[in-house]
């Protein structure tokens, strides 16, 4: 249990740490993403997707964990998104423009 939520928080420390390269590594080449709007994927090309929407546009974003729970072989992570909207959020559908 404490290495899955270790994991978990790990990942949270790589994307706010801005690691393209750390976050892209996370995904298995057959991992499946799927977010609001549409968006949806598999490995490392939909991780990329992923990332590059929100830090183009929250570049001085941070995930603020409120939880992270955990069993032995799955973690689920409780957080706040923070950032300021800089550039558009380029969602599937419906860009959103900065704020």
């Amino acid at each position: 249990m404490e290495e899955t939520r270790a994991l978990v928080g790990h990942y949270a420390d790589v994307w706010n740490n801005h690691d393209r390269e750390g976050w892209r590594d996370a995904f298995a080449p057959d991992a499946e993403l799927a977010a609001p709007g549409g968006l949806a994927g598999k490995g490392h090309e939909i991780a990329d997707v992923f990332y590059d929407l929100w830090h183009d546009a929250f570049p001085d974003n941070q995930v603020r964990i409120d939880g992270i729970f955990a069993d032995e072989s799955t973690g689920v992570m409780q957080a706040r998104f923070e950032g300021t909207h800089t550039a558009t959020l380029n969602v599937p559908g419906q860009p959103i423009t900065a704020t």
